[in-house]
């Protein structure tokens, strides 16, 4: 990542290693003891993913994986990622994505309508980072396949936020800061771009300011 052009003016070396271990400890460490909480608590993580909240975090090991995959420093993979990665971690996010997606439209219990709250945007940043690691192995097409779709999921939550149904949960005042999710999809969004087209500051900076502004009248 320290060899976009959208990082160029940082003082980042390419081939530092040195915080690499760091999160890929922190990622090994709590993927085990939450392997541990679904052995021996499998109802509270049963509990977990019918929460309108919690639900949208399954989606944060596969994205901490999508970016430790693109960060590699060239020094340990010299050459281009291999498929796949993609597939590893693409595989799983698929499968709760079309999971989720379809009780939204299902408009039963779990509508969209019901559920949407901030942190939904989670499987937004995983379409985009999806597209940046697709980029990175050589799969253009897919990688403009997952742009899209993250687009348009954005459009869509967005959208739901807005209009503040009356059928949605309102959330608790401890889940709160989960709002600052909405921030969250421009960064990615933009990094997907560069690496799909190679341009950073064209068309990229008018959805940065699009993301920007919808977030803000929320």
């Amino acid at each position: 990542m320290a060899c976009t052009c959208s990082k160029s003016s940082y003082p980042v070396s390419p081939h530092n290693t040195i915080h690499q271990p760091c999160p890929l400890a922190i990622l090994i460490s709590v993927s085990f003891t939450y392997i541990l909480k679904c052995i021996f608590y499998f109802e509270a993580v049963k509990r977990e993913y019918f929460h309108p909240v919690r639900v949208n975090f399954f989606f944060a090991p596969w994205v901490v994986c999508m970016f430790l995959a693109i960060s590699v420093p060239p020094l340990l993979a010299p050459e281009d990622l291999h498929p796949a990665r993609w597939c590893a971690f693409m595989g799983p996010y698929f499968f709760l994505e079309l999971k989720i997606y379809g009780q939204w439209l299902s408009c039963g219990k779990r509508s969209l309508c019901k559920v949407a709250n901030p942190s939904s945007h989670l499987s937004v940043v995983a379409n985009f980072v999806g597209a940046i690691l697709a980029s990175k192995v050589g799969w253009k097409e897919a990688s403009k396949f997952l742009w899209a779709v993250g687009f348009a999921h954005y459009l869509v939550v967005f959208v739901t936020l807005h209009q503040r149904l009356p059928t949605s949960e309102p959330l608790a005042k401890e889940l709160h800061p989960v709002s600052s999710m909405f921030i969250a999809a421009p960064s990615p969004a933009s990094i997907a771009w560069e690496t799909i087209y190679g341009d950073f500051y064209g068309l990229s900076r008018t959805y940065v300011s699009a993301f920007s502004q919808g977030s803000g009248f929320q």
